[in-house]
């Protein structure tokens, strides 16, 4: 009886209505669960409107077509799902596709998609794909999808934005093609979308693991492009005849193999990388092919192995003239080639728990470019995605919560272990469970007596699958759950 109270509880706090849906939508739905049975559309001049704790559950291999205008706005605590049952169904879903100008006022925020597969005749942006379509995206998680071009995330002929978003365990590969863009791929001379504040993680493709762009020009600011795969070409990232921009981004631990390998590639592209740090790969961190017009400006480039700026062919005529010669210093006394990138250690709070924050004497700190915007604490833009904040003090009191609060797990999505932060505020008893979207309970976290304060617990999901997991809490009347997501 317990567990079905259990179940029940959880069943009426998503307000679950497994409603069956099928053709063109419009109006307003939500929030609850409800059933895809066929493909869904929105259509041209029509609007549907996704309220949060909205979850779309794809039984077959249909995809969400939006022609009109789709506005799913979830919030913090309580977002929009588009998934499928299971990974081992054959006929997953075909992901949400944006596919004409009517799309483009679109707007879509702390949504999850997930598990979609994209096959022949489509190949194409196997989570999200904008053709000739600009929506936005904000705070949106785009995880464990998979395509030919652009796993996660698929631009053609198009600028959409994506602000804060979380680009994780995607993939491009196909048997009888070449995979670009496990987690993005721009495509298109008019195509420049942009990336603000973006995690671009744990993604694979046979060519691009994290990005691949070929004749378009995205921006990335502020972007995280870490441990990535690209089993040719670029880890981290692949420029192929384009002018992409990436400004105070970080490029870590991406793995490339094979031919041409590379934390980052170019080849005939005027790319423009600034402020970025381009660090521990398996592989050069810069492989220049054609590309001697790129522009590398105030980089950290280190540690990776087969050596920090190549060439193809080991001839410097492929890449800007004199980059990575040491001839001068930086403002901060360091030495540098003439473009001000240095080769030195970034510094990390811990490589090894991927925390790529900077530590105080960094030689990042206040070497990016001076003409850049100054970082939140008012000084010289450091190099990279995460700043060092100079004028931080630390408290010298410990204030206690005064409200309780379950905060969002990090990372989240997650690979086999998470962690979760709470606040108690007053002592008393206090719970915290982890269910699967049935109901069940899969493992108690905490189940006991605690004092006011603020506390944290690591959970290691490795003896469960793939999926949607909620995370409770429950103290004195309080109670409060966050969606998690497993990602394998």
């Amino acid at each position: 009886m317990k567990h079905l109270r259990t179940a029940f509880l959880l069943l009426a706090l998503i307000q679950t209505s497994f409603a069956q849906l099928s053709g063109p939508l419009s109006g307003t739905l939500g929030p609850g669960v409800f059933h895809v049975v066929d493909t869904i559309s929105v259509e041209s001049g029509d609007s549907l409107t996704l309220l949060p704790g909205t979850i779309f559950t794809f039984d077959g291999g249909y995809p969400f077509q939006i022609y009109g205008t789709l506005l799913a706005e979830g919030t913090e605590s309580d977002s929009i799902v588009f998934t499928t049952d299971t990974l081992a169904n054959p006929y997953r879903w075909r992901g949400l596709r944006f596919e004409n100008p009517g799309s483009s006022g679109s707007r879509l925020a702390h949504c999850l998609v997930d598990r979609s597969y994209i096959e022949w005749p489509d190949n194409t942006g196997g989570g999200i794909c904008c053709l000739r379509s600009s929506p936005t995206f904000s705070n949106c998680t785009v995880a464990n999808n998979s395509a030919t071009w652009g796993g996660g995330v698929a631009c053609v002929s198009c600028s959409p934005t994506f602000a804060g978003c979380i680009i994780s365990g995607n993939s491009a590969s196909d048997p009888f093609a070449f995979g670009r863009g496990g987690g993005v791929w721009i495509t298109d001379t008019v195509s420049r979308p942009t990336f603000t504040s973006c995690r671009i993680i744990g993604n694979w493709g046979d060519t691009g693991g994290g990005v691949c762009c070929w004749r378009s020009s995205p921006v990335f600011v502020k972007c995280a492009i870490c441990d990535n795969l690209g089993c040719s070409e670029g880890g981290g990232a692949t420029c192929e005849e384009s002018s992409p921009a990436f400004t105070n981004c970080s490029f870590e631990g991406n793995l490339a193999f094979c031919d041409f390998a590379a934390n980052v590639y170019c080849w005939c592209s005027p790319a423009n990388f600034n402020s970025c740090v381009i660090a521990f790969s398996n592989s050069p961190g810069v492989l220049f092919d054609n590309s001697e017009v790129s522009q590398f400006n105030y980089c950290d480039i280190f540690g990776n192995a087969g050596g920090d700026i190549t060439f193809l062919d080991d001839d410097p005529s492929n890449g800007p003239p004199n980059i990575g010669m040491i001839s001068t210093t930086n403002a901060n006394g360091d030495s540098c080639d003439v473009f001000y990138n240095i080769f030195l250690d970034p510094m990390f709070v811990d490589t090894a728990a991927r925390d790529f924050h900077l530590l105080a004497g960094s030689p990042c700190i206040d070497a990016g470019d001076p003409t850049l915007p100054f970082d939140p604490d008012s000084t010289v833009s450091d190099i990279g995605a995460f700043y060092y904040h100079q004028s931080a003090v630390e408290p010298s009191v410990i204030l206690l919560p005064t409200v309780y609060a379950l905060h969002p797990n990090w990372p989240n999505p997650f690979n086999s272990s998470t962690t979760i932060r709470y606040d108690v505020s007053q002592a008393g008893k206090v719970s915290l469970t982890i269910f699967n979207l049935l109901g069940q309970k899969v493992a108690t976290l905490f189940n006991g007596r605690q004092l006011a304060g603020s506390y944290t617990i690591h959970w290691s999901a490795s003896n469960l699958p793939s999926g949607l997991y909620l995370c409770r809490m429950e103290a004195a009347g309080f109670a409060q759950t966050r969606k998690m997501l497993l990602v394998k």
